[in-house]
């Protein structure tokens, strides 16, 4: 039985035989393409993806052993010996993710995202020993730590997406800026006196949310499927933790309305832009207010039964109405470059 590899390259033989029997390639340019495709193939068969998720799997079993032992001995450790425990790993683990990076082998470009990834965190948690340990003598203050931990790694995990615009890379960069404006808002202590600091929280994710959304959209961001998928889900996360704290009959109808408003306007997006990744998001969102807002305004009017009754007909009917428009998209979507970490 042929190699998986031989059936590929017999298809492409015979594909790239018909192609120039077409007039579409000249004789001189088969050659140069099989050779390219073979070189490829071998170089991307080169570590096995077996043996690379065995290796993430031992290094994540490492680091687990490490940590506990460390954890084990913590309190007796000095200050300084603590801040190095995170600093030494995070500057290496910086080192060797741009030295294993640069290798033209896929497995080896997604170690090194994952090395810097780590290395986030590890830096992440220097930062924290810094700020409690170091600056309060283990006695920080009520506010301002989220805001100096996320500024800092901000500014690491921005430099390292800035190097590398790679998937983990924009993620690690979401998570450390998301930080630092909730860093932010809670050091203001905005709404904390009257009780609302958790719909400002919430406010504040649904606007962080937007904004990257914006930018994804945009295509600001590489790859742009990975902000046009995070950027919308933050929205509707948002527009979920400002409807949790939302006083009934005071903000609960407002938050509603967010929510759905946020689910509808990411609908349209998606199909202005003949976005799937985007009409998808939103319409998760639909489906996950359409019927908080038809329970709170018609629960106590019709009853509980009539209730479901119309959140089930409601739900059918933007079934159908997504489905229509997720064909339409999908037929008018211009081609995009997929997903990669490479």
């Amino acid at each position: 039985m042929p190699s998986s590899g031989a059936t590929h390259g017999d298809k492409l033989a015979r594909a790239l035989d018909e192609w120039r029997q077409a007039g579409l390639i000249r004789d001189d340019e088969v050659e140069p393409i099989l050779r390219y495709e073979q070189a490829k193939t071998r170089s991307h068969g080169r570590i096995p993806l077996a043996a690379e998720a065995v290796g993430y799997v031992g290094s994540a079993l490492v680091i687990t052993a490490i940590a506990l032992l460390i954890g084990q001995r913590w309190d007796g450790l000095a200050v300084g010996f603590r801040i190095a425990t995170f600093a030494v790993p995070a500057f290496g683990a910086a080192a060797f993710g741009w030295w294993i990076g640069a290798k033209p082998d896929p497995a080896f470009v997604r170690v090194g995202s994952a090395m810097w990834v780590l290395s986030v965190g590890a830096l992440a948690s220097a930062i924290i020993v810094v700020f409690v340990d170091a600056m309060y003598l283990g006695d920080p203050p009520a506010r301002g730590g989220l805001l100096f931990v996320g500024g800092i790694v901000t500014v690491w995990a921005g430099s390292e997406y800035a190097l590398r615009r790679l998937p983990l890379q924009q993620l690690a960069f979401f998570a450390a800026s998301l930080v630092t404006v909730l860093g932010g808002v809670d050091a203001l202590g905005v709404g904390r006196d009257r009780g609302f600091s958790t719909i400002v929280w919430g406010l504040a994710v649904w606007a962080f949310g937007t904004v990257w959304t914006i930018l994804g959209v945009r295509e600001r961001f590489t790859p742009s499927e990975v902000a046009r998928l995070i950027g919308p889900a933050t929205l509707l996360i948002g527009a979920q933790v400002v409807r949790a704290d939302a006083p009934a009959h005071v903000l609960g109808d407002l938050a509603l309305w967010l929510g759905l408003g946020s689910a509808l306007l990411l609908i349209a997006v998606g199909v202005w832009r003949a976005d799937l990744l985007v009409l998808l998001v939103g319409a998760a969102g639909l489906f996950q207010w359409a019927p908080q807002l038809a329970i709170f305004y018609l629960a106590d009017a019709i009853g509980t039964e009539a209730t479901l009754l119309v959140v089930g007909l409601s739900l059918l009917g933007a079934a159908y109405a997504f489905t229509r428009l997720y064909r339409r998209v999908r037929s008018e979507a211009p081609t995009r470059s997929p997903m990669t970490s490479t």
